[in-house]
């Protein structure tokens, strides 16, 4: 199934936001992953708004999967807080 990565690249969540757009006809015939890291994790960088990130694509491409992360810095040796996983809980 194709994957929109709808962070940074796409204006998701930086002050222009305004220019966002997803186009869902686009995808009325296949599978759509939509994916942005929403939570903080280890060592990682600020994430974009989560909530908006769900709301703008449950009303923009209402069937589509969300694939929800949390930032970090690629390295294991972090882990995952309880913490970490009830903020994503909370989405």
């Amino acid at each position: 199934a194709p994957c929109l990565d709808l962070l940074r690249a796409r204006g998701f969540g930086q002050e222009s936001s305004s220019s966002y757009s997803v186009n869902a006809g686009e995808f009325e015939d296949v599978p759509l992953w939509l994916n942005a890291d929403v939570v903080r994790g280890p060592g990682g960088r600020e994430p974009i708004d989560g909530p908006s990130f769900v709301s703008t694509c449950v009303s923009t491409c209402p069937h589509a999967t969300l694939s929800l992360g949390w930032t970090h810095t690629g390295t294991p040796l972090l882990g995952y807080t309880h913490a970490m996983a009830l903020e994503m809980k909370k989405l």
